[in-house]
């Protein structure tokens, strides 16, 4: 099991992804202060514009997130591995999927809030929209990842290599962000919970705001 090797690509795929995505959101923050210096412009749109301001704050929260990630992957013992006793109670559970189900919310999230920035900045210049090849990458990092998150864990799924059940309290230090605990508590509570069930609960915990991410 090269398991080194394959978070080390996850980690390098999430750096990639801040990059491509702290690039292309100050794209758009340059546009919308451009837009604010036309009085008249701003006046006419002026929720819209400060709702894209507030979706744009997700790059903060984003970057939260894969330093979490991140931190747990430092603290998983490689070269230690416990084979997993079919009777343990514990057995369930695996951080490799703790870790894809974080992956997979964050990303999703952000794929959703592109498409709601996209809506709105239509409406205020139907010229001026995210560009096309940065959705394509954060596409193509979305996969990357996934096929990374799935090897491991079809790899690692008889291994132990830290258990979450016995660390939750640390995981709950650890994450900062409503939706990271959400997804722990939602795993810890099914293991066999899909990303897609644990979108639908955020987004039932989301109104007008996204206030489940913050602090």
């Amino acid at each position: 099991m090269n398991v080194q090797c394959h978070l080390s690509k996850i980690d390098l795929i999430l750096n990639d992804l801040l990059r491509v995505t702290r690039s292309e959101f100050l794209y758009i923050c340059n546009y919308v202060k451009i837009y604010i210096s036309m009085l008249a412009g701003a006046k006419r749109h002026e929720r819209l514009v400060f709702r894209i301001v507030e979706e744009l704050q997700y790059l903060d929260l984003l970057t939260q997130k894969v330093d979490h990630i991140k931190q747990i992957h430092a603290k998983i013992n490689i070269n230690d591995p416990k084979l997993i006793n079919e009777d343990s109670p514990d057995k369930s559970w695996s951080v490799f999927e703790l870790s894809r189900l974080q992956v997979e919310v964050a990303v999703v999230r952000l794929q959703e809030k592109l498409e709601k920035i996209n809506g709105m900045l239509e409406q205020i210049d139907p010229t001026f929209t995210i560009r096309k090849e940065f959705m394509d990458v954060v596409a193509m990092y979305s996969k990357n990842l996934k096929e990374n998150l799935d090897i491991i864990c079809d790899q690692c799924h008889k291994y132990q290599f830290l258990n979450i059940q016995q660390e939750k309290e640390m995981l709950y230090k650890l994450y900062s962000t409503m939706s990271e605990r959400m997804v722990l508590d939602m795993y810890l509570g099914n293991s066999e919970i899909t990303t897609e069930e644990i979108v639908a609960s955020l987004r039932q915990g989301i109104g007008s705001t996204s206030s489940v991410d913050f602090f």
